[in-house]
């Protein structure tokens, strides 16, 4: 039987583990904190290509990821019973500086709305000038959700997971020999899926020269979620860095910041101020939330902004990180591409 060890269990990881274990690979999954807890949790759950892109391979890997999403939440929902928020419900982007024209051409469509369209499709929106740009085929999912039933699909397909397990090492031999907190693990083959954390692990080769794994960084973001008794808003409304999504039980959330201060958990009161003030401008009614929370999350960036998905030269190495704000959009398309390239 063939093992694949995927270092990483947030989305990425979960979501290749899964069709990897449907495919009969033996699957060991290492995550240095606890499954799922880094950037998949924090993540409010946008696939919404059109705020992201304009053309390029990446765009249209993002759009064929994106339409993939209603099957495979479907398949999770009936090999787990778990609940998963998640609709087709658009974006209403206001003063987009995004070329529809190339958008178009690489399958993201949109429409321009005038101001009344734009308070219908959004009732409660500030009546702001500006232009107003809505993308019908976007979707919105909760991350959480969707990464505990891989969770519970990983553990029905036997696959093991190693939480709390900080890899230190990844040493190509005869096989691959992981070096990690909680001892060494081999395999046929490893993927590195640990998100920001991806580009500082140590790797040498089959010769014993250490190879240097394409950089990522950790950006960090925080978010704000207050209470509603229903939800009243149906697309996702974003301007700028300010964006607001409504869950289907009225729980609203508010984003984003964008940091360079490497692993700094700090919860800065002025950034959540800050956050607050952006989606209250653009959405009033967030200020009559109840219970307000905030968090904060590291998005994996890398030095030219485009995810590293595939295999490492000719190394038994594939890399699955650099998602940056798209983890949680194209997860299927990165396990669906992997998975392929793995048991080929």
């Amino acid at each position: 039987m063939k093992t694949v060890i995927i270092v990483g269990a947030g989305i990425i990881g979960l979501s290749l583990a899964w069709r990897l274990a449907q495919r009969g690979i033996s699957v060991t999954l290492l995550e240095r904190s606890a499954a799922a807890g880094e950037a998949s949790w924090a993540a409010a759950g946008m696939l919404a290509p059109g705020g992201e892109f304009e053309s390029g391979e990446t765009a249209r890997f993002a759009v064929e990821s994106l339409r993939q999403y209603p099957e495979f939440v479907r398949e999770l929902r009936e090999a787990t019973a778990c609940p998963i928020d998640f609709r087709i419900c658009g974006t209403l982007e206001i003063d987009s500086h995004a070329d529809p024209e190339r958008q178009a051409l690489n399958g993201i469509r949109s429409r321009l709305v005038d101001l009344s369209d734009a308070l219908r499709l959004a009732p409660g929106m500030a009546p702001i000038e500006g232009t107003f740009r809505f993308y019908p085929e976007d979707a919105l999912v909760d991350p959480r959700e969707v990464c505990h039933a891989l969770l519970t699909a990983c553990r029905a397909l036997g696959v093991r997971l190693v939480e709390h397990c900080e890899v230190r090492s990844i040493r190509v031999a005869q096989d691959v020999v992981v070096d990690s907190s909680q001892g060494e693990f081999t395999s046929d083959r490893v993927v590195v899926a640990a998100g920001a954390w991806s580009g500082l692990l140590p790797l040498s080769d089959s010769n014993g020269v250490l190879r240097q794994l394409p950089r990522t960084y950790p950006v960090r973001g925080v978010l704000v979620g207050r209470k509603f008794p229903q939800r009243t808003l149906d697309p996702f409304v974003r301007r700028g860095h300010s964006y607001l999504v409504q869950r289907g039980s009225g729980f609203a959330i508010a984003g984003t910041t964008s940091e360079n201060v490497g692993f700094d958990r700090t919860l800065r009161p002025e950034a959540v101020k800050e956050v607050v003030a952006g989606v209250e401008a653009l959405w009033p009614p967030f200020a009559k939330g109840m219970e307000t929370q905030s968090w904060l999350g590291f998005r994996p960036a890398t030095a030219d902004g485009e995810p590293h998905i595939g295999r490492l030269e000719r190394m038994p190495v594939w890399l699955a990180y650099g998602h940056f704000r798209n983890g949680i959009l194209l997860a299927p398309g990165t396990s669906a591409r992997l998975t392929s390239e793995l048991t080929d």
